[in-house]
């Protein structure tokens, strides 16, 4: 928990989030700003079961921090 901690912190809460522009299936942006607030509940009500199965990640890409996205939602 200690790492998703850390990981979810390097992301930059970028106001019309690339990640969230570039993901077609949810929206990482509010999904990782609910968990870094403690949102545990609203994080996981935003997810969609297996959103992220056989994804290319383009939301990392796109993030300016490359916050490893798919690991920290799954």
């Amino acid at each position: 928990m200690k790492d998703l901690k850390l990981e979810i912190h390097k992301c930059m809460l970028c106001h019309d989030a690339p990640c969230s522009k570039s993901c077609p299936n949810i929206s990482p942006d509010r999904i990782i700003r609910a968990a870094r607030f403690d949102n545990i509940k609203g994080a996981r009500m935003l997810l969609k079961d297996n959103a992220c199965d056989n994804c290319k990640e383009p939301c990392k890409k796109n993030c300016p921090t490359k916050v490893e996205i798919k690991e920290s939602i799954n």
